[in-house]
């Protein structure tokens, strides 16, 4: 296979892994990553990133390591660190559970499938967002800028829309 990346990725993904991080209590719940170090190496990083990392399974197992065991998923030699986020994509696909982001893919199809998965829960933050602040949100919506391109008073909530309006885009034709 051709590296797809910029720079040369060397041999260093002629070592590349799959691993699961799998839960003693729910077996059900698990995590899939990918690394070229040596699995042992891997866990020792889980591990120590505790408190520190943002990763979704060192969240999950907030510390409490005790109840959950790294194992091999499967070998992946190959050239380039893409090709080894796509297969840890695919497998996280099929059988992780705790994975918020899907290696190989971009962040807007990750937050995408998020959003999908979790619209009731976003609703509901939103709902009580507007709740709690709806005074600041009313007072912000009544703020009104002169567009830089017509100078037309507007909302400043709506600038963008605007801006892409054929009001503002016939401005610019007309001068």
């Amino acid at each position: 296979m051709v590296c797809e990346c910029e720079k040369s990725c060397g041999d260093k993904y002629k070592d590349g892994k799959i691993y699961l991080i799998i839960s003693l209590l729910n077996p059900e719940r698990k995590y899939v990553g990918s690394t070229c170090q040596s699995i042992y190496y891997r866990w020792a990083q889980h591990i120590l990133a505790c408190g520190k990392s943002m990763t979704s399974v060192d969240k999950e197992v907030d510390a409490d390591w005790e109840n959950w065991k790294m194992l091999l998923y499967e070998k992946c030699s190959c050239d380039c660190k893409m090709i080894l986020k796509r297969r840890e994509g695919e497998i996280t696909k099929q059988i992780g559970t705790i994975n918020k982001r899907i290696a190989g893919t971009s962040i807007s199809e990750s937050n995408k499938k998020y959003n999908e998965a979790n619209k009731e829960k976003i609703l509901q933050i939103n709902r009580e967002y507007y709740h709690d602040n709806k005074e600041k949100i009313q007072q912000q919506r009544r703020i009104k800028i002169n567009c830089d391109i017509c100078n037309k008073l507007v909302n400043k909530n709506n600038i963008a829309p605007h801006k892409r309006s054929n009001y503002c885009k016939n401005y610019l034709n007309i001068n």
